[in-house]
């Protein structure tokens, strides 16, 4: 114990201050006897601290920092205050441009592509993409007195020592608060979705803002959101628990929002766990309770949740994409879930024994045990495997995840890092990376297995790495390739290709000196790795690819996961061609466009004969065709979706497209209807609830409206116009009619909704 001279008006950042320079070591933020910590901007008499007490504190060590299951970039906060970055160097892994200013770090917390660091004196520091919230410019000069930072995907919150809100970042995702700034008083902590934040006040209230879909829009849990403890986020919704131990949830349904199937169970709570797609609460009899969905395809093998009897005493419970894992009090771990994200993990189960810390990314899972090993499982390519490294995790004290990868740190102050990492672009497609932008990765074995061709490509912004994918598996080391415009490029060069075109041929033509003609008559095997499922880019490389190598038999595979040759590879099988099945499918991409993730894989199961087939709604009709616009037309990329990503082109879509727009039924069939008749007769043949349509038919309208008039009427970009009147109401009674008596029942006033094909849309093609 260190005595310090103070008086009551002392700082209680100076008394941090004072304490690390007499103890030569730097120190953790200062707590009182009971463990709070003390306001660091406050007095000594504010907080409480009087003469003779003793405030404590913990000697500051290195800590990782990374939005696990989203961020590409990793960032170390050194003992000194200083940060180390690495990863991809647009998301945050190069922070060479604010090195300067990176002094007196205290802690670092991640968006998807960007980092915001908190300084000792309160202020703050970004860096990486300016989409997610890296340029700060814009609120520096409120960015002062700073104590806690938080992040959604593509912005960021600032909680000062006033307990004021300052937020930046993309304005639709949380960096615009201006709406509820007024609420933002008092506030003490905030969680972020992907785009939306929760604000905890002093008061025990909640206050959201965002985008509705991911929690942003909490009116239907406001009656109930008083004396929350804490709150906790999946993708796309927010749970809060109460002083009761009961738990309030809003935003997407699917992701953890609704949790009515549960609700009864969910009593006596005492923390929270949260996955990608849902949460699992952890009673005070340490069981478990789980809801939400896991957004992986159906045909994959899933482990059943283990009965309660294995489910006792549990401390922590976290989640992947599609899989669950408990830490119990024992330091035992039972999973369940998605074989291929985690769920299953008795290959290791000898080896989870004495486990202090569970982290995961999107596929995968890594435990740290009390003797500093690490013990790993789920998805090879994401971390599951990390025989590679084994060796070098020793002594290990902490633990991180990233979107497909993990870092540890040792006592020693290294850093082991295993998984999908951005410098491993060259290990091949089982160290598969995610990017903005697609990528298409192209191997071809000739039928006695030998690898003939072997190269990759990047659709897009980004730029694809000059190493060869695999030396040791394929004869291609340097290869010269054209690429769109003409332009030559070296394969041990970066260069930037889209879709395959050019360069596949160019490089296939090198291979063993094969002519063009011989490429062509190739037979053996060939796989496509493709970063979304079913994108438009992974179709286009697709018809490429079948068009050069037509003897192939060609597997295409999503992310580092082998699916079944094509074209039977969907990953979202499509249904009978019919009403029902079309409505299913707008609905559903409806709802992914709501919450900034593609719709292609829905979107793209839409043939034809379906869209043709929607004959009563025209709404909808013009509804699909409006999305797969969006999807494929640059012309639209403003409408794309909330988080300013923009949409690819394909060509071999055009004539689908094209010839469902010229259908009858499109251009004649626009019936009058409410929105109540529209949403009962989607959700009918939907099998959806008529309360979710009816949100996203109000979500479509306020984002898709270039045009919004005092008449009530709006026009979707270019394709359709949605007129809406209302209708007032009517007295019953005998009326004349064309010269007769005609019984009118009464009717209530409604408003009415009536699409057409707006004159541009026939400008379109």
């Amino acid at each position: 114990m260190m005595p310090i001279a103070a008086t009551a008006d002392t700082p209680v950042a100076e008394i941090k201050k004072r304490a690390q320079r007499d103890m030569e070591i730097p120190l953790n933020d200062l707590v009182d006897s009971a463990g709070r910590p003390l306001k660091k901007f406050c007095k000594l008499q504010e907080v409480g601290v009087k003469d003779g007490d003793t405030v404590h504190a913990t000697v500051r060590r290195g800590t990782l920092c990374s939005k696990p299951g989203r961020s590409k970039a990793f960032a170390l906060l050194n003992a000194d205050g200083t940060v180390t970055t690495w990863g991809d160097t647009a998301s945050g892994g190069d922070s060479s441009s604010v090195r300067d200013q990176l002094k007196d770090v205290t802690s670092i917390v991640a968006s998807e592509s960007a980092f915001a660091a908190l300084r000792e004196d309160g202020s703050v520091v970004t860096w990486g993409s300016a989409d997610h919230g890296a340029d700060s410019s814009s609120v520096q000069e409120q960015l002062i007195k700073v104590e806690k930072l938080a992040s959604s995907d593509y912005a960021f919150a600032a909680v000062r020592a006033d307990g004021a809100v300052v937020t930046w970042g993309q304005p639709r995702c949380g960096g615009d608060s201006t709406v509820v700034q007024p609420s933002l008083q008092d506030v003490q902590h905030i969680v972020g979705t992907q785009c939306a934040f929760a604000a905890l006040r002093a008061d025990s209230t909640v206050v959201t803002w965002g985008i509705d879909f991911h929690g942003g829009d909490s009116s239907t849990a406001k009656e109930s959101l008083h004396s929350v403890v804490e709150i906790v986020a999946s993708n796309y919704a927010f749970a809060a628990l109460r002083s009761d131990g009961t738990v309030v949830t809003w935003g997407d349904e699917i992701s953890g929002g609704l949790s009515s199937r549960v609700q009864d169970q969910l009593t006596t709570v005492k923390s929270i766990g949260c996955g990608h797609f849902g949460f699992a609460a952890v009673r005070s009899d340490g069981t478990v309770v789980q809801w939400g969905t896991s957004m992986s395809p159906s045909e994959v093998p899933r482990v059943k949740m283990p009965p309660k009897t294995e489910l006792q005493d549990v401390l922590q419970v976290s989640g992947s994409q599609g899989a669950w894992a408990a830490l119990r009090r024992d330091g035992r771990v039972r999973t369940w879930g998605n074989v291929e994200e985690g769920g299953d993990s008795r290959f290791v189960q000898e080896e989870l024994r004495d486990v202090q810390q569970v982290v995961c990314n999107s596929h995968a899972f890594a435990a740290l045990r009390s003797d500093g090993r690490v013990v790993t499982w789920g998805g090879p390519a994401a971390g599951g495997d990390s025989s590679r490294v084994q060796s070098e995790l020793q002594d290990v004290r902490q633990l991180m995840a990233n979107d497909t990868g993990f870092a540890a740190l040792c006592a020693d102050g290294s850093v082991v890092t295993w998984g999908t990492m951005m410098e491993d672009y060259p290990s091949g497609p089982n160290w598969f990376v995610r990017l903005k932008r697609n990528i298409a990765i192209l191997r071809v074995s000739d039928r006695a297995g030998r690898v003939v061709y072997n190269s990759f490509a990047v659709s897009g912004e980004h730029r694809a790495p000059g190493a060869p994918l695999a030396p040791d598996a394929g004869p291609l080391l340097s290869v010269e390739a054209k690429d769109e415009h003409g332009r030559m490029f070296n394969r041990q060069h970066d260069a930037e290709f889209k879709l395959l075109s050019g360069f596949c041929q160019v490089a296939a033509g090198f291979a063993d000196g094969t002519s063009e003609g011989k490429v062509s008559a190739w037979e053996g095997t060939g796989t496509l790795w493709s970063r979304k499922p079913l994108c438009t880019s992974c179709w286009g490389a697709v018809s490429q690819v079948k068009a050069m190598f037509p003897k192939l038999v060609l597997t295409v595979s999503v992310g580092s996961k082998n699916s079944k040759p094509w074209p039977d590879n969907m990953r979202y099988p499509p249904d009978a061609d019919g009403p029902a099945e079309a409505f299913a499918i707008i609905l559903r991409g409806l709802k992914a466009w709501m919450h900034g993730q593609s719709y292609s894989p829905y979107l793209l199961n839409l043939t034809t004969s379906k869209l043709e087939s929607l004959t009563d709604l025209s709404v909808l009709s013009i509804t699909a065709v409006q999305l797969l616009h969006l999807e494929l037309s640059p012309r639209c990329s403003s409408f794309h979706n909330a988080c300013g990503t923009r949409p690819t082109y394909c060509q071999d879509m055009a004539p689908a497209m094209k010839s469902a727009m010229k259908s009858k039924a499109m251009k004649t069939n626009a019936k009058a209807m409410t929105k109540s008749q529209l949403a009962d007769q989607l959700a009918t043949k939907s099998e959806l609830k008529k309360k979710e349509v009816l949100s996203v038919l109000q979500n479509l309208s306020e984002i898709g409206a270039s045009e919004v008039t005092n008449t009530g009427k709006f026009v979707l970009p270019g394709l359709c116009m949605i007129k809406t009147r209302q209708k007032p109401a009517t007295k019953g009674g005998t009326r004349m009619m064309f010269g007769k008596e005609v019984q009118v029942k009464a009717q209530k006033a409604k408003t009415v909704v009536k699409a057409t094909p707006a004159a541009a849309l026939k400008s379109q093609f």
